[in-house]
C-alpha cells in the first residue's frame, strides 16, 4: 500500500510542477491549461486507482435495460470505438479491464471497469464550468473542440464501459448458472 502512495504522491508533484511550468508559458486561462488538467485528472485518478477507485453516483450506476440490449450502442458505433480501443496502442491506457489469462475473476475486472468509468464520469464533470465559461463569454471554436473531447475522451469511453459491464453481467450470470 505504501508503495502505492509514494506513486501518487510522487504524480501529484511532478503533475503540479508540470501544471506550474505551463501556466507560466502560456497563462492559467488557456484553453491548453484546461485540456492539461483534465488529463492530469484523468492520470491522477487511474494512479490513485490501488489507493482508492472512484465510484459512480448511484443514480447512474445501474444499467437500464436499453443499455443491455445494445441497440443504441450499436447505432452510435460504439463497438466500434471499442475495437479501436483494443486493436490499438491505445489498449495500454489501461490494461486492467481486459480479460486475459492471469486475469479472469470477473468481479475483478468489472470493479475495474467500474473504476474506469467512474473516472470519465468524473473527467466529464470536471470539464462542465469550463464548456459553460466558452458558452458564456462566445468562444465557439474552443467550446466545439471541448466538446470534441468531451465525446471522444469520455462519452464513447463511459458508453463503451457500461457496455462491458452489461457483458460481464451477463457471464456472471451464467457462471452461477453453471
Amino acid at each position: 500500500m505504501w508503495k502505492h502512495v509514494g506513486i501518487l504522491l510522487a504524480t501529484v508533484a511532478a503533475f503540479a510542477f508540470s501544471i506550474r511550468m505551463m501556466s507560466q508559458v502560456i497563462g492559467f486561462t488557456s484553453p491548453w491549461m484546461v485540456l492539461l488538467l483534465f488529463f492530469c485528472f484523468l492520470g491522477l485518478a487511474k494512479i490513485a486507482e490501488p489507493v482508492y477507485m472512484l465510484k459512480l453516483p448511484a443514480s447512474v450506476r445501474g444499467l437500464r435495460p436499453w443499455e443491455l440490449r445494445g441497440d443504441v450502442y450499436r447505432m452510435l458505433g460504439v463497438p466500434g470505438f471499442g475495437a479501436l480501443l483494443r486493436n490499438t496502442p491505445l489498449r495500454f491506457a489501461n490494461t486492467t479491464v481486459y480479460v486475459s489469462r492471469q486475469r479472469r475473476d470477473p468481479a475483478l475486472i468489472c470493479r475495474q471497469v467500474e473504476s474506469a468509468e467512474a473516472i470519465h464520469f468524473w473527467g466529464t464533470l470536471v470539464l462542465v464550468p469550463y464548456l459553460a465559461f466558452c458558452l458564456w463569454t462566445g468562444r465557439w471554436n474552443v467550446l466545439g473542440a471541448f466538446l470534441a473531447v468531451q465525446v471522444i475522451g469520455n462519452a464513447y469511453p463511459i458508453m463503451h464501459l457500461r457496455s462491458v459491464r452489461g457483458r460481464l453481467d451477463r457471464l456472471s450470470r451464467r457462471a452461477v448458472r453453471a
